[in-house]
């Protein structure tokens, strides 16, 4: 972690210095007649900006945890969580797609839940798990009917070819706006959060 916030920062360096963007493509993930998706990376300011951010949290969070937990006979378990829960984050701010994006939303959601879960043998961290991914997976919904929604709005979509119709990117931009309600844990969507500290009053 402390090597990645070292990059991380050196990458922040670069894009303010030049005031540049980069883009990585790995390779074209899903390809329909003369439309495709790339597996693609997307370096600028703003996401650069939140990739330090979550850098940076995650790297305090871990360091913190070796102290916190470092007599728990599962603490390794514990970290691979958190790094892979990082990973996820960082798909999500750095993908240059909205379907890209949604693999690092759908991580996030995954490894929340073994996070929450991890005491699993505890009846109250089960349910805490499962209230946490109910919640999660309503986000979920939303997130994908705002991607429906946006396929009907431009003609640059797999789903749907069909003109601009600002309607319906209003639409998008709702259910956007209530799917980061739903995993911010914003007000009508809150009580996830106070169930998933549960494992921190165990200790």
């Amino acid at each position: 972690m402390s090597l990645t916030i070292f990059f991380s920062l050196l990458l922040l360096y670069e894009i303010l210095g030049n005031n540049i963007q980069i883009e990585i493509t790995w390779f074209k993930w899903i390809e329909i007649n003369d439309f495709f998706i790339n597996f693609s990376f997307l370096f600028d300011l703003y996401s650069v900006l939140m990739l330090n951010l979550i850098i940076i949290i995650s790297s305090i969070v871990q360091f913190y945890s070796l102290w916190y937990m470092g007599k728990d006979p599962h603490l390794i378990r514990f970290i691979i969580y958190l790094q892979c829960f990082t990973v996820m984050m960082s798909f999500f701010v750095l993908s240059n797609n909205l379907l890209f994006m949604f693999i690092g939303w759908e991580g996030v959601g995954v490894f929340s839940f073994f996070l929450i879960n991890f005491w699993f043998t505890r009846i109250q961290a089960n349910k805490s798990a499962l209230k946490a991914m109910f919640y999660n997976r309503f986000g979920d919904a939303c997130f994908l009917f705002g991607l429906i929604f946006f396929s009907y709005s431009f003609n640059s979509s797999f789903l749907f070819f069909i003109p601009f119709n600002t309607y319906f990117f209003n639409f998008f931009l709702f259910f956007l706006i209530l799917a980061a309600f739903t995993k911010s844990a914003q007000i009508f969507f809150h009580p996830w959060l106070a169930s998933s500290m549960e494992g921190f009053f165990f200790i």
